[in-house]
């Protein structure tokens, strides 16, 4: 999806993640957004319909390398300061559970 506004065009990555806990139990539904895509200095990370934990997001390169970055987490929404990551595709990791999605980002600085 792309947004367009002032300051120019957005582009919205959302994923959707399906839960099971057994057979019996109901599916949740679980939507996570991933924006600005491109980002520059800072991304966020929002989760709908489910709880996630900071330890749930993980972070790598083109190479395969887990990135470390700060994070802080406010309400169901994560702040990526991404300002000391080389221009470059990096893939973010959300897992709930044992179910995860990953969305490819793209950091253009």
């Amino acid at each position: 999806m792309i947004s367009k506004n002032a300051c120019g065009n957005d582009t919205f990555v959302m994923a959707n993640l399906t839960v099971t806990s057994s057979v019996s139990n109901l599916i949740a539904l679980t939507t996570i957004n991933v924006f600005p895509n491109p980002a520059n200095d800072v991304f966020l990370i929002q989760s709908e319909g489910a709880e996630i934990d900071v330890n749930a997001i993980s972070i790598t390169d083109a190479l395969g390398r887990t990135i470390q970055l700060p994070i802080e987490k406010r309400n169901n929404e994560f702040i990526c300061n991404s300002s000391q990551l080389a221009s470059g595709l990096y893939q973010i990791k959300v897992s709930l559970g044992e179910n995860y999605t990953t969305i490819k980002l793209l950091i253009e600085h």
